[in-house]
């Protein structure tokens, strides 16, 4: 987990992983101090072979220079070659859009729209295309999971995003006008995949 501030989602996610004991996690703070490299619980990987070793990376709200040209090469073969997944978890500084002119721009399922203002959705629901997808079903076989997504609070913002050719919406936001945005969306990239 990397992002350069404790976000509610990045505080959420390290609780939710360190209490699974399935799971080994590594989070990573890059705020005023720089990204800190090696093999230990708050650092990122600090070579290719060390970063292949995960299943996940999260990626959050942080400045894309914080990471060298090699280890945007590293994510993007983590990825495509390895089978890794990616979630990108973007956020109101727009560090993710930065990563737009860097190597893992072909890895991003979708495009931040520019000059555009953050969504205040109502509501989150599953997409069509996403219907019956075990992960998004998130309550008991009775209530289905496109209703427990509408009964959840809704979150504050969320960027809007353009999906990209091949990427899958799996949920919208539901605005005041009835209208629906890309709330998450997916992607694959060579042998692993990629959220946003």
């Amino acid at each position: 987990l990397v992002d350069g501030r404790p976000r509610w989602e990045w505080r959420y996610l390290d609780n939710l992983f360190s209490r699974d004991r399935k799971w080994k996690v590594t989070s990573v703070m890059v705020g005023e101090e720089p990204l800190q490299r090696g093999p230990g619980e708050h650092e990122f990987p600090a070579d290719r072979a060390s970063l292949f070793a995960y299943d996940l990376v999260v990626l959050g709200d942080l400045p894309f220079e914080a990471f060298r040209p090699d280890e945007g090469e590293w994510l993007r073969d983590f990825v495509g070659e390895r089978g890794g997944g990616l979630l990108l978890i973007d956020g109101a500084r727009g560090g993710l859009r930065s990563a737009a002119v860097g190597v893992l721009d072909a890895l991003r399922p979708g495009d931040g729209l520019p000059g555009s203002a953050p969504l205040s959705p109502t509501a989150l629901r599953v997409a069509a295309a996403a219907e019956g997808l075990p992960a998004l079903d998130l309550g008991p076989a009775s209530a289905g999971a496109k209703s427990v997504w509408v009964e959840l609070p809704a979150p504050h913002q969320l960027v809007r995003l353009k999906p990209r050719t091949g990427a899958e919406v799996l949920l919208e936001a539901v605005l005041a006008d009835g209208s629906t945005a890309p709330a998450l969306l997916h992607r694959r990239f060579g042998a692993g995949q990629v959220l946003h």
